[in-house]
């Protein structure tokens, strides 16, 4: 079966057997060069430890921001405490701008 150029560089991507490998390079000198370039790589244990590295810092880095954003999620019974209060406050005549002032929220968003 023959594979056009983005069909052999997406089994490129895909395929994990050498062999197989080997076969979609043929004719395309591009995909010899990244098979080339990539056994390289992993037989200097200094890049490869390096790679590892940054992939486990960058692995910790979106865990904890996507704790982060769960917790964020979580705190909407306390932006509704705090719409409450302000409620309370404007209901009972103190100013806007006083409130707002040190909430730091747009007068329009309190009503």
């Amino acid at each position: 079966m023959s594979m056009t150029k983005l069909e052999k560089w997406m089994a490129y991507f895909v395929e994990t057997d050498p062999e197989k490998l080997r076969e979609i390079a043929e004719g395309e000198p591009a995909i010899q060069k990244a098979l080339q370039l990539e056994d390289e790589f992993c037989k200097d244990e200094e890049q490869v430890k390096k790679y590892k590295e940054r992939e486990a810092e960058l692995n910790n880095y979106y865990a904890s921001t996507e704790v982060s954003r769960e917790e964020d999620k979580g705190n909407d019974s306390g932006n509704k405490d705090g719409e409450e209060i302000l409620q309370k406050m404007t209901n009972r005549g103190l100013s806007i701008t006083i409130i707002v002032t040190p909430v730091d929220k747009p007068k329009e968003d309190v009503k």
